[in-house]
């Protein structure tokens, strides 16, 4: 049959046969790639390397989006420790601040680089009596003041470039890469609302009411998918509860609502135990102990203040710190 027009490639059958072979060994080098990033990742955590494993793995989410499960479990573990090992550290710093109240109070209106001038100038003045206790704890003072917030800031800037770093991939990324519905929808949204929290956490006053409002946003389109498509004993489901009323607890300061949640998410996980996988068991079950020691915390948190508001009342629980499932 006569052709008015040129033989097209996809009409030769040995131009065919050679495109599908093209394809299938970049189909197997993407494959090689993607093991080996995987490989290192894996690599990084058994050898505590975390800092390599966060960029091992953003090169694999920039890469591939859809992740497996294993591969969105590495990504949670990555960022979990080195986020967490800054939170650890900034808690430690504000709590020692809180028991020197003199290293965090104002003392005075002056500027901080006036107050070096100033202990510079008395430093260097031969005829004011240097050895003199009161200006040696008042230098003192001045210098553990600079150095523990010195630290803060330190570790707030690091905190927050990985914050920032893990939210724009899972925005820009994963989240738009995903399925709309089921668990790594609900994933995805749970960590974005995770990591804005943290960021709410350390933000100045007058930027954490945006960062509290995004971060229940996140919480809420994942609350939204999880209700309908993973049943109450689902692991993501669970551990996007636990955290969610961590976030009324700590960030909005509700008690009576993070209660609420935590008690109506392990009651109905309960009520469904029997429906509970082998798979999944042994992770549904930590996050559900995790929730009422929770609960109990807060209660008796709640217990106490009545307390202090009625003495008569009598409380003799000694509250620990609250749980949360790291993302």
């Amino acid at each position: 049959m006569y052709r008015d027009q040129p033989l097209r490639d996809s009409d030769d059958p040995v131009s065919t046969r050679e495109q599908k072979s093209s394809r299938n060994n970049t189909d197997e080098n993407s494959d090689d790639e993607r093991g080996l990033l995987v490989f290192k990742t894996q690599l990084c955590e058994q050898a505590g390397r975390f800092e390599d494993m966060v960029e091992a793995i953003n090169e694999l989410c920039e890469r591939y989006d859809d992740l497996s499960h294993d591969e969105k479990n590495l990504l949670s573990c990555a960022y979990k420790n080195v986020i967490g090992s800054r939170r650890t550290s900034w808690r430690i710093l504000n709590e020692y601040l809180a028991e020197n109240p003199d290293l965090s109070s104002k003392s005075t209106n002056t500027s901080n680089s006036d107050q070096l001038q100033s202990q510079q100038s008395t430093l260097s003045n031969k005829d004011t009596d240097v050895n003199s206790s009161d200006t040696v704890k008042s230098d003192n003072k001045f210098w553990f003041r600079a150095i523990v917030k010195s630290f803060l800031e330190t570790i707030e800037a690091e905190l927050r470039e990985h914050c920032y770093k893990i939210i724009g991939i899972l925005t820009n990324r994963l989240i738009p890469c995903s399925s709309t519905s089921g668990e790594s929808r609900v994933f995805y949204d749970k960590m974005k609302g995770d990591y804005l929290r943290y960021l709410c956490e350390v933000s100045p006053i007058e930027e954490r009411k945006d960062k509290s409002n995004e971060s229940l946003l996140a919480y809420k389109t994942a609350c939204d998918k999880a209700m309908i498509e993973l049943p109450s004993t689902h692991p993501v489901r669970l551990g996007l509860m636990l955290n969610l009323s961590v976030f009324y607890h700590d960030i909005m300061k509700s008690p009576e609502r993070s209660c609420r949640l935590a008690r109506q998410a392990f009651e109905d996980a309960i009520a469904e135990l029997d429906t509970l996988s082998e798979r999944s068991y042994r992770d549904s079950t930590i996050i559900m102990q995790l929730l009422r020691d929770n609960l109990k915390l807060w209660e008796s948190e709640q217990n106490m203040s009545q307390t202090q508001a009625n003495p008569s009342l009598g409380c003799t629980t000694n509250p620990s710190a609250k749980n949360e499932q790291p993302s």
